[in-house]
């Protein structure tokens, strides 16, 4: 009898875990292989959209003149429609993560499918419904449920290569080397604007992202959305989505212009400088 319960625990095991788990091995590494393909980097946001922390991001991305992905959830997108609809209308592109980032390994069948479903729901009034829908599995994990919403629902699964961690480090030196040391064709780099421990800063991402913008800028790299680079759409006609949603106060602000960089002062110093005191008005 123990015998039998244990390999009906092992068989469920394999099922739910290990077969997604192996699965998702193989398309992490033909994503990769496919973007290694391009000379250019990804930069992406997961789990936002907060107001403070996500408003610092676009700004630093326009004056930057470049465009990335963030992958919402949707809790946060009940929290702040208005920062989405930005995000949207400055023609960044919006992938899936979930309603309230359930871990796929620790959670149950039903509370996975209706975590994917319900944050799917949130995100969907502001994509494109002609372009496949991207979607990054919380915590870069399958379950067997996470794998049959990616196959029937045609998800285009994204994965990364570089995590500097900013969520854990207070330091945005930290962050910045851990991407210097890494930055190359092919490079999907995962920030984010958003925490799910409220406590920490969002500084070490906000101070940080200046230097990276930088540093790739310095490597001769372009910096393109994962669509762009796997061919599959263009940013430019995501104004046109966005003008659907009722402009909000938010998208009628402006933020105060960075002055210019004095030659001994650092991306970083002047981003901070930005982001502690910026004016919105």
């Amino acid at each position: 009898m123990i015998e039998i319960t244990t390999l009906v625990l092992l068989a469920g095991f394999a099922t739910y875990i290990l077969i997604p788990w192996v699965l998702k091995s193989i398309l992490r590494k033909r994503f990769l292989t496919n973007i290694a393909s391009h000379n250019a980097v990804c930069l992406t946001f997961d789990d936002g959209p907060q107001r403070e922390s996500t408003s610092a991001i676009l700004h630093l991305l326009e004056e930057a003149g470049v465009k990335a992905t963030f992958f919402m959830l949707g809790k946060n997108i009940e929290k702040y429609p208005e920062i989405a609809t930005k995000i949207v209308e400055l023609g960044h592109e919006i992938g899936e993560h979930s309603y309230e980032h359930t871990h796929p390994w620790t959670s149950g069948p039903i509370r996975s499918l209706k975590d994917l479903v319900k944050g799917g729901r949130m995100v969907a009034p502001y994509r494109c419904s002609d372009r496949p829908v991207l979607f990054r599995p919380p915590y870069g994990k399958l379950n067997i449920v996470t794998l049959l919403y990616t196959l029937i629902l045609r998800r285009r699964l994204v994965f990364w290569n570089v995590n500097p961690r900013d969520y854990e480090h207070d330091s945005p030196e930290t962050v910045v080397q851990h991407v210097k040391e890494r930055v190359a064709p092919g490079t999907v780099i995962l920030l984010h604007d958003g925490r799910h421990d409220t406590s920490r800063s969002y500084d070490s991402t906000i101070l940080a992202l200046n230097a990276i913008l930088k540093e790739i800028t310095n490597c001769g790299l372009a910096i393109m959305t994962v669509g762009q680079v796997l061919g599959k759409r263009s940013v430019t006609n995501n104004t046109s989505r966005a003008s659907r949603f009722k402009e909000t106060p938010l998208t009628s602000r402006r933020i105060r212009q960075l002055p210019p960089e004095s030659s001994t002062g650092s991306a970083v110093n002047n981003t901070e400088i930005l982001y502690r005191k910026r004016t919105v008005y």
